[in-house]
């Protein structure tokens, strides 16, 4: 008899199964949580400043893009572009940059200019935005560059025709540019005027920077008009190699994922050891599956007693070939158990040691007289009388001991 039905045994051990591989894979395959609204300039932002309509735009015309929140492993996206949009100086250090001059040959930095403060109502939104200081602006350069200054010419709105095949581009507002005269001798101006620099290329070993002084032209209303649309998707196809990826990293605004074991589980190679864990599992689980509940009663099952190990004992010695020395041993060892019990003198052989206990009144009710008579024949005790006999020798002594049959 089983504690559950089959049905039910069934259910649980479905439900059971099913609970843990979800405690198990969802760490490892789910999503990652969502991020809170913000309405900074950065790859998750929706604002006029932010740069995930870029990224959808982007998407939407088939272009691989993807958005880092990890630091760079060595040779992962070597052959992709690198954007390192509006960054946080304060996370900006030399083991930053070596990282990521490691990790690909193109880098793309976007100097920041905005600071924005959110709508009460909707954080994800910018409600107003002034200027950052041109120093800290500068500051967003890696530090090979820390020599190119930055300006803001006095304008309205301002048209710059790039190269051939970018289209113009026109800056609304307070245009941020490179003063042409601090780049490097070995820049080449890809977007720009007598007025300034917008975009610059600069080649140090293997590695290509490619510095753009205003992120109007990648931000969310950068992109509002079609003009601004299709001038950054053939700007950024400009940088980027055929058919690679557009990187984004993410960690320059303190969205940097925590790696964890979990995670990892998901991925080559610790993926097989996931694998081969599950595997185990379920073989452990098929085993089990059929003893599931309490441990059947066994019908005629072997009774817990003394009285039946001993019964026990009895045939299997019974069946020895020299059963009569062993009944013989067992007799001796029984009477003088019987005479310490009494109190017999302990130098008394075992003759008058039987001699003695059979004096006793109770040893002659208890039909000793009879076993000490059987045991003092010289016969070849063997078979069911031997058996039989060895017992009465047992009962006899328990009731001289104990006083029960």
């Amino acid at each position: 008899m089983t504690l559950f039905s089959p049905r039910v045994r069934n259910w649980l051990v479905g439900l059971g199964v099913t609970s843990l591989l979800a405690c198990l894979l969802f760490p490892v395959f789910g999503p990652e949580a969502p991020l809170p609204p913000d309405h900074g300039a950065h790859a998750f932002s929706v604002s006029a400043v932010g740069h995930l309509p870029l990224i959808h735009l982007l998407e939407a015309t088939g272009r691989p893009v993807f958005v880092r929140r990890a630091r760079p492993a060595y040779d992962e996206h070597s052959d992709a572009v690198l954007v390192i949009a509006e960054p946080e100086t304060h996370r900006l250090t030399a083991r930053r940059w070596a990282e990521w001059t490691t990790s690909t040959h193109r880098i793309v930095v976007v100097l920041p200019k905005w600071m924005g403060t959110p709508k009460p109502e909707r954080p994800e939104w910018v409600e107003s935005l002034e200027l950052v200081s041109l120093a800290y602006t500068q500051e967003s350069l890696p530090p090979v560059f820390h020599g190119i200054k930055v300006i803001r010419p006095t304008l309205g709105p301002y048209e710059i025709s790039g190269p051939t095949g970018l289209p113009p581009v026109t800056l609304v507002s307070s245009p941020q540019l490179f003063r042409r005269d601090s780049l490097p001798e070995n820049a080449s101006v890809v977007v720009g005027s007598d007025r300034g620099t917008l975009v610059a290329l600069v080649e140090l070993g293997e590695v290509e920077y490619w510095l753009v002084s205003d992120p109007d032209i990648f931000s969310g209303h950068g992109i509002g008009t079609p003009e601004g649309a299709a001038f950054a998707v053939a700007l950024l196809d400009r940088m980027r190699a055929p058919g690679r990826t557009v990187v984004f990293d993410s960690t320059v605004h303190g969205f940097e994922a925590q790696p964890g074991l979990w995670r990892e589980l998901g991925r080559f190679p610790l993926a097989f050891v996931l694998a081969q864990a599950l595997l185990v599992l379920g073989v452990v689980l098929w085993s089990a599956y059929g003893r599931f509940g309490r441990a059947l009663e066994r019908e005629g099952g072997i009774p817990r007693s003394s009285e039946f190990l001993i019964e026990n004992t009895a045939d299997f010695v019974g069946a020895r070939p020299d059963f009569d020395s062993s009944l013989r041993t067992y007799w001796e060892y029984r009477v003088r158990a019987v005479a310490s019990q009494w109190h017999a003198p302990e130098e008394m052989n075992l003759r008058n040691t039987v001699d003695w206990l059979g004096r006793l009144p109770r040893a002659q009710t208890s039909g000793f007289p009879e076993l000490a008579d059987e045991m003092s024949r010289s016969l070849d005790l063997r078979g069911p009388a031997a058996l039989e006999l060895a017992r009465r020798i047992y009962h006899w002594s328990e009731n001289m001991i104990h006083g029960r049959e």
